[in-house]
């Protein structure tokens, strides 16, 4: 973990951060569709991988992931995960784009054999992007299957689908519109069969304004309808549905250049939870109980280095502000300046 002034010194030196990274996004509210000009958003909206040729390692203190974007005209890209991450031994974890669109392919197959047992899994995953007339679009599907090698009992399965909008649309004081769709199916293989499916829209307005020439103000306001259900297989079967609206649902965010080679970022997400209803039946017994009004409110901070062309993103302790000689002074021994860091090199 990072958290000795020397460590924090000596990435003044080396690394650095622009605009970019997982870490970057994280502390500036969560949502990469807010912020057009970073990578991330290239999971979002394929399309924008032609915005980016980067070398990137994210988390280096942890589950490591490396991506490699480059190419003008014709994109090609890869995407690496260490040992920790089951998307480490894909076949194909591949991104490709040209003109206007782009898609990124994932494919993992595996197969094990132990006497006359034999099991396997395979996943796929795709994700299609268009720049159109209308906005930018973002489509995606995985989909997850295995074969325990028993014909008695039933196999894990699973689907994901999903949908990203994001477009100009000037509405009271906000300049863009983001709208997301998720579904998501389970089948789950274990004594007491499960299944679950979940799906969540969001709807958000969005607008930057900048201060001055240092900082950048966000503000989105919006709206979240999730919905999900879950069974249970026993004696007796029990069905667990739930529904929930969050409204309103605030994003706030500021990123300050302190230095030329810092940046200082902070984000609030805010979000009051309208209506959250439950409905749980087991046999013939039905029970139903809401918990309406409550708010969820979560504060983040980030650190953005610069040096050449190398950038640095690091999540920010809170205690940093509250007491930043401790950190200074390199007596920060109980407390640590960060836990996570992304490391990019863009051209």
């Amino acid at each position: 973990m990072i958290s000795k002034v020397n460590m924090f010194v000596t990435a003044l030196v080396l690394v650095s951060s622009v605009f970019a990274s997982d870490q970057r996004i994280n502390a500036l509210g969560g949502n990469a569709g807010f912020w057009p000009e970073d990578d991330q958003n290239v999971y979002m909206f394929p399309a924008t991988m032609h915005n980016f040729n980067i070398a990137q390692i994210q988390d280096v203190s942890g589950s490591s992931k490396a991506t490699f974007l480059f190419g003008e005209g014709t994109k090609y890209g890869f995407m690496m995960e260490d040992s920790s991450s089951a998307a480490s031994d894909a076949l194909v974890n591949f991104a490709y784009g040209s003109g206007s669109w782009g898609l990124l392919l994932g494919l993992d197959m595996d197969s094990q054999e132990a006497g006359e047992t034999k099991t396997s899994e395979s996943t796929i995953s795709a994700s299609f992007g268009m720049a159109t007339g209308f906005g930018e679009v973002g489509l995606h599907f995985k989909t997850m299957s295995t074969d325990d090698g028993s014909a008695d009992t039933d196999d894990a399965s699973g689907m994901h689908l999903g949908f990203d909008l994001r477009r100009d649309q000037a509405l009271w004081e906000f300049s863009h519109m983001l709208f997301s769709f998720d579904m998501n199916s389970s089948d789950y293989a274990e004594e007491s069969q499960k299944s679950k499916s979940d799906m969540t829209m969001k709807l958000d307005f969005f607008r930057h304004w900048t201060l001055a020439e240092s900082s950048d103000l966000l503000f989105s306001l919006g709206f979240v309808y999730a919905s999900s259900s879950e069974e249970t297989i026993g004696d007796p079967n029990t069905k667990t549905d739930n529904s929930q609206i969050w409204l309103p649902n605030f994003t706030f965010a500021v990123e300050t250049n302190l230095l030329e080679w810092a940046t200082v970022r902070a984000g609030v997400n805010n979000t009051h939870v309208l209506s959250n209803s439950t409905k749980t039946t087991e046999g013939s017994t039905t029970t139903e109980g809401s918990d309406n009004g409550t708010s969820i409110h979560t504060l983040m901070f980030g650190l953005g280095l610069k040096y050449g062309g190398f950038n640095l993103d690091i999540d920010l302790a809170p205690a940093f502000f509250t007491d930043p000689v401790n950190f200074i002074t390199g007596n920060n021994i109980a407390d640590d300046l960060a836990t996570k860091a992304t490391i990019t090199y863009a051209w």
